[in-house]
């Protein structure tokens, strides 16, 4: 059985990715670090990072598995005081 050593990275599904880019830019410091094209040269995803955490960020523009309402995973700070009030600024698409 292999061993598993972390998590490589974590992608969610957004309905809009402009949309997403910016409130993640916005809210958490995101930096988009490359693009994921499709087939025809339109950027469909991104991935990149927020500073502290250790695991890279992918926003794929998925708007089926986006309105499921279920997340891949969850993100936690160590105080709400620094983030807290961004948060309320609005939800990514």
């Amino acid at each position: 059985m292999p061993v598993l050593t972390g998590i490589h990275h974590v992608k969610y599904p957004v309905s809009d990715l402009a949309i997403s880019r910016e409130w993640y830019e916005r809210v958490l410091g995101y930096r988009v670090a490359f693009d994921f094209p499709d087939e025809h040269g339109v950027v469909k995803g991104v991935g990149g990072f927020v500073e502290g955490l250790a695991v890279p960020i992918s926003l794929q523009e998925n708007p089926a598995a986006a309105a499921g309402g279920r997340r891949p995973a969850s993100t936690r700070c160590a105080s709400r005081s620094p983030i807290g009030p961004r948060l309320t600024s609005g939800r990514p698409g």
